[in-house]
């Protein structure tokens, strides 16, 4: 399927649901040059916050206001896709609440490097310390502290008004993301008084 197909799809699917007048002109192109995973994962928090029927819980962190005074009047919510595995991971493993599982495994990798354990308790050893690792992910799921990238919108009269995506390092510079946002959304200026 190419790209224009893509974007078909893309649009009827958008267009049929009841909060479209309420997403940007941006996002909409914004959407439409997506992959299919991160086109999914954002819908799927639209859906979330307009409470859709169909929508389910998302994993991902829970949308909040931007803080401090240049951003404060927006919010986002974060959107995930596989593309965010490994940064939840290294979140999971580098908090400092995880500090005596790291520990844990580190003794476990010790004491098997300097043991004469067979071949097969040593691949036992491996298979546990991977399933660790890897249940990281699940573990942030389930806690709803998955991160991505953010959705980013505005509130007005009590609904929402979805203006375009973003990335973290963009909050290094909240003017630009702010003068970015404001310049790319003008139909919903009054989410910005």
């Amino acid at each position: 399927m190419d790209q224009q197909q893509l974007q078909a799809i893309f649009a009827e699917e958008l267009e049929e649901r009841p909060y479209f007048s309420r997403v940007s002109g941006q996002l909409f192109d914004t959407l439409m040059e997506c992959d299919g995973k991160t086109f999914k994962a954002v819908v799927a928090e639209m859906d979330w916050l307009e409470k859709m029927p169909w929508s389910s819980v998302t994993k991902t962190k829970r949308q909040s206001k931007f803080s401090g005074s240049t951003l404060g009047k927006l919010r986002h919510t974060h959107y995930t896709t596989s593309d965010h595995l490994t940064k939840n991971v290294e979140i999971h493993w580098t908090s400092d609440d995880r500090k005596d599982e790291v520990q844990a495994i580190k003794d476990v990798m010790a004491q098997a490097a300097n043991s004469s354990l067979s071949s097969e308790e040593l691949w036992k050893i491996s298979g546990e310390i991977a399933e660790q690792l890897v249940s990281a992910y699940d573990t942030r799921r389930s806690e709803r502290k998955l991160t991505g990238e953010w959705l980013i919108y505005g509130v007005w009269e009590d609904k929402n008004y979805y203006m375009d995506l973003g990335v973290h390092a963009e909050l290094g510079d909240e003017q630009s993301l702010f003068d970015r946002i404001y310049a790319s959304c003008p139909e919903f200026y009054f989410c910005f008084d």
